[in-house]
């Protein structure tokens, strides 16, 4: 199946389809930029069909500053190996296994 990769809730997650755009949902009222609540609708819609990646993830840091720096696969293809995959990302997955990014 074909999907993309996402971080939800700081959990690692495939969608089947990409994540709504919060800016396509904007209007302009009194002088501010307000977000549709058909953005609420859509991410709902969204957030019912993720599923939780199977692979095992990590969250990669800088060495020197600590902070975060990315996400990525720790069994892809084969254990040990690091692959980065950044959100949005589309890729080949099997029930949560991703086995190839597109």
């Amino acid at each position: 199946m074909k999907g993309y990769f996402y971080i939800h809730n700081n959990t690692p997650v495939i969608a089947t389809e990409e994540r709504p755009d919060e800016t396509s949902f904007y209007y302009q009222a009194n002088g501010a930029y307000l977000v549709h609540a058909e953005y609420y609708e859509a991410m709902e819609e969204w957030e019912s069909q993720l599923i939780d990646v199977k692979n095992k993830t990590h969250r990669q840091h800088d060495d020197v500053t600590g902070e975060p720096t990315g996400w990525g696969l720790m069994d892809f293809p084969d254990f040990g190996i690091f692959t980065g995959i950044t959100p949005g990302t589309r890729v080949e997955h099997n029930n949560g296994v991703i086995h190839k990014i597109l």
